[in-house]
C-alpha cells in the first residue's frame, strides 16, 4: 500500500518491539506507530504474504535464537498477533521468503519459506522450513536444507521459488 515498515532492532545491545511505517506518497518522515510488535527481537526476518506482514526468528535480550513468529494485520486492527506455530528451529540471520500461491507445489494461502541462519550456540543452519499459515493446523515442517549452512543471507521469490544467497 506505499508503506515501509521497519520492525523492532537492536538499540544499544538491547531487543526493541517497536515499528515505524514511512508513507512513500506523504514522505517526509517515519511515524512510530502505536502497535509493537508482540516479541522483542533484533536480528530477524520479515516477508508479506497475502497482506500480512510476518516477523519470525531473530535474537531476544539474552542473545537467545527465536522460533517464534508473529503477524501484523495492517487493516482496521492494526495489531500485531503471534502465529500459534513457532519455526521448528530457533535461527537468526536467516533468510524468510513468502512464496505467493499459484507456484508449482505451493499450496492455497503461500508458504513461507524459512532458510539458513545461525542458532543457539552459534552454529550456522543448513536447515529450511516451510509454513501453509493458511492450511487447516497449519504448523513448521522441515523442507530439503541447504547444501551448505549460510548466515547473514538474504532470500527473494521468484516464479514460485525461494532463493536464498550470501551468507
Amino acid at each position: 500500500n506505499g508503506t515501509v515498515f521497519a520492525l523492532g532492532g537492536g538499540m544499544y545491545n538491547s531487543a526493541v518491539a517497536s515499528v515505524e511505517a514511512f508513507d512513500l506518497a506523504a514522505g517526509a518522515h517515519w511515524t512510530p506507530l502505536a502497535a509493537s510488535m508482540t516479541t522483542p527481537r533484533y536480528n530477524h526476518a520479515a516477508a508479506v504474504l497475502r497482506g500480512l506482514i510476518y516477523a519470525a526468528g531473530g535474537s531476544s535480550n539474552g542473545g537467545n535464537s527465536l522460533a517464534s513468529v508473529e503477524r501484523f494485520d495492517g487493516g482496521a486492527h492494526s495489531t500485531w498477533a503471534p502465529v500459534p506455530a513457532s519455526m521448528t528451529t530457533a535461527r537468526a540471520y536467516f533468510a524468510l521468503v513468502a512464496l505467493e500461491e499459484g507456484g508449482a507445489g505451493v499450496p492455497p494461502g503461500g508458504l513461507l519459506v524459512a532458510a539458513g541462519g545461525v542458532g543457539n550456540n552459534d552454529n550456522v543452519l543448513a536447515s529450511a522450513e516451510a509454513f501453509g499459515p493458511a492450511a487447516p493446523g497449519a504448523a513448521w515442517a522441515a523442507i530439503a536444507s541447504l547444501a551448505t549452512g549460510r548466515s547473514w543471507c538474504a532470500g527473494a521469490a521468484l516464479h514460485g521459488k525461494a532463493y536464498v544467497s550470501g551468507g
